[in-house]
């Protein structure tokens, strides 16, 4: 692996990097180990199989910068990023390609974007039907039938490739990726509620004393009510909430949201439809 560059009286910055393609994360990474200035904007190409990327300085593209500000990197990135997906950075395009799979079970490949599915199916993906045309985009590196079987119960665990996926060590049931205009702004995923408590303590390690902490009622079926903690860590640019109970009671729930791109996703709810009846 090697990087060389140059610079052309036009202010652009020329490299070549071996060993390609890479990812945007891992480009900018290769950008700061070869000690390249960093008051840069970075893009590259698929034509050259990202094996070419171009870097024009910011002084230069400030109208650019300002136009696109949503996608600018967020402070605190290491609060805004799961597993290597960055909010306000990773991109539709990059993530599709680098969690791209071919299944012999299926004919569409992975990830699952609900951009290209039947809109009745949406829903399957946490998504709603005025999502694609909002330029909103739910997605997960994988279709439920990869689910694998636990070897102490019978509940079917978000898996990919045979590898289960977790958080804090919690073994995954589903995690969604949220693009805006083609942007990561938020993920969440959901457990077992049991492992609650684990979970909550490696949250509180990993970003410290929550913003707010509160109970909130969840009534079962037949009248009994219980009380689950809700916990939210803001950073000013990202949001962090934890739920101890969501969709049902025996299923936990954590978010991570950039607020920003957050707020522009609740500007563009059409609302409920109240001449449809």
């Amino acid at each position: 692996m090697s990087i060389e560059g140059n610079q052309s009286q036009e202010g652009w910055y020329i490299l070549q990097i071996t060993g390609g393609p890479y990812t945007d994360s891992q480009l900018k990474q290769l950008m700061s180990e070869a000690e390249i200035e960093q008051n840069t904007l970075l893009t590259h190409t698929s034509k050259t199989k990202n094996r070419i990327i171009e870097a024009k300085q910011i002084r230069e593209l400030r109208e650019l910068a300002k136009s696109k500000a949503h996608i600018a990197p967020t402070p605190g990135v290491e609060v805004c990023e799961f597993k290597g997906e960055i909010l306000g950075m990773t991109t539709l395009e990059d993530y599709t390609l680098r969690h791209h799979r071919t299944l012999t079970e299926h004919n569409e490949p992975t990830p699952q974007r609900t951009d290209l599915m039947c809109p009745s199916a949406v829903e399957s993906v946490f998504a709603e039907t005025w999502y694609k045309e909002a330029g909103i985009v739910h997605a997960r590196i994988a279709f439920p039938f990869e689910s694998i079987q636990s070897a102490y119960d019978e509940s079917r665990w978000f898996a990919v490739a045979g590898k289960i996926e977790t958080v804090a060590g919690a073994q995954l049931k589903d995690l969604i990726h949220g693009f805006i205009d083609g942007v990561l702004f938020k993920v969440f995923g959901y457990f077992d509620s049991a492992e609650f408590s684990s979970v909550k303590r490696a949250f509180l390690t990993k970003y410290g004393e929550p913003t707010e902490s509160s109970m909130m009622a969840h009534q079962k079926s037949y009248g009994a009510v219980f009380n689950g903690e809700r916990i939210v860590w803001n950073f000013g640019d990202c949001t962090v909430l934890l739920n101890q109970f969501s969709y049902d009671l025996d299923t936990a729930d954590f978010h991570i949201l950039h607020d920003a791109l957050t707020n522009e996703f609740a500007s563009r709810d059409p609302g409920p439809q109240v001449d449809d009846f």
